[in-house]
């Protein structure tokens, strides 16, 4: 309610002050309407505008119209456009640190507790924060996506079922857990997802349940919903600032920058959450089956999780570098703890709680004089 009262006197007080506006963008490769870009990019262009009473002024350049996803990190930083999401899994070379605790929401597979915990990670973490200030960037919000299940067909309502099933794997870790507790992983894009069950090269998608309507609308060729509870993908900067340009703005609107930020991560995060609840709905009212992950499930999953992500440490030291990665993974584990606590209590249908508790964590301890500017 505060942040919202801040608004509304930004704007009031544009309008019996005109400022200058100084034209930015944001540059995103996903597609305008989106969630991501609907609330964590246009909405967030609007908010910004009003808060800084018309200083600060951004144009979304949407789908990759300025910058593809692999150029996205080096053209941020040379200032093609001021503004990006950036997935550190499109510069494994660049964002180490980033990339090696990609697989670590298998320790907390919430997205609530996920998007907070990698948010403090960022903001408070000196790794973490050397990762982007190498690459002329720092980050500035972010979010998760859904917690994943599995899609399918034939009826699988086990992991019995579910055994050499052909599946589409979102990345990596999930491509080990399945061939760990026997599934068949398939190594294709989310956009190949409904071709591949329509010619049977595909028997389950892993994703989130609103592809079941939007995007891929996989739900007419599916019958079953396998409750897998897989990790969602949690790693991006929905909102990664060029330096140069953080540094040109001024204290006060840095502040309203994480103000907005802030805003944005809880709507966005509210709104997937909507979408999925929707989403479950449809299943149940067109006759899919939807199903709790049977306890040999649940057990082969934690195993997995228990004995180290399918050599996440390994992999975390010869791919990405990493010197000590139990190290490294110790000290996330330390953020998804905290917010996993913070959240217990919050009801995560109510905007006013949940941006409460994410600035005051947060948001609101970042000094904006030191922050990005050292």
């Amino acid at each position: 309610m505060r942040f919202r009262k801040t608004l509304m006197a930004a704007v009031f007080l544009a309008i019996a002050t005109p400022a200058k506006a100084e034209q930015y963008s944001i540059a995103t490769f996903i597609g305008p309407t989106h969630i991501i870009t609907r609330y964590q990019h246009q909405e967030f262009a609007d908010n910004v505008r009003d808060a800084t009473g018309g200083e600060i002024d951004f144009e979304v350049f949407a789908g990759g119209a300025l910058l593809p996803p692999t150029g996205t990190l080096e053209g941020i930083s040379n200032g093609v456009a001021q503004v990006s999401v950036m997935p550190p899994t499109y510069a494994p070379s660049a964002l180490p640190v980033l990339n090696a605790v990609s697989d670590l929401g298998w320790l907390k597979p919430d997205s609530f507790v996920l998007a907070f915990a990698y948010a403090d990670f960022n903001f408070n973490d000196e790794a973490a924060k050397q990762d982007w200030k190498n690459n002329g960037v720092l980050y500035g919000a972010g979010h998760a996506t859904p917690v994943y299940h599995l899609m399918c067909t034939g009826g699988r309502t086990s992991l019995e079922d579910l055994q050499g099933a052909k599946t589409r794997s979102p990345g990596a870790s999930y491509a080990r857990v399945m061939t760990d507790i026997g599934l068949s992983p398939v190594n294709i894009s989310s956009s190949e997802s409904y071709t591949g069950l329509e010619r049977g090269a595909l028997d389950c998608v892993a994703a989130d349940l609103t592809f079941l309507v939007s995007g891929q609308k996989i739900g007419d060729l599916i019958d079953s919903v396998f409750l897998a509870n897989f990790m969602p993908y949690f790693s991006s900067a929905g909102l990664m600032y060029d330096r140069d340009f953080w540094q040109g703005i001024s204290d006060e609107n840095r502040r309203h920058l994480l103000d907005v930020g802030a805003l944005s991560m809880v709507r966005l995060q509210m709104a997937y959450a909507k979408e999925v609840e929707d989403a479950l709905q449809w299943a149940k009212d067109n006759g899919k089956a939807v199903v709790e992950a049977d306890a040999a499930f649940k057990d082969a999953v934690r195993a997995w999780v228990d004995g180290g992500f399918g050599g996440g440490a390994e992999i975390a030291k010869e791919k990405f570098g990493i010197a000590d990665p139990d190290s490294l993974f110790s000290s996330f584990a330390v953020y998804v703890e905290k917010w996993e606590g913070l959240l217990a209590g919050v009801d995560r249908k109510d905007e006013d709680a949940l941006l409460a508790v994410l600035k005051e964590n947060i948001f609101d301890k970042v000094d904006v004089k030191t922050y990005g500017i050292d």
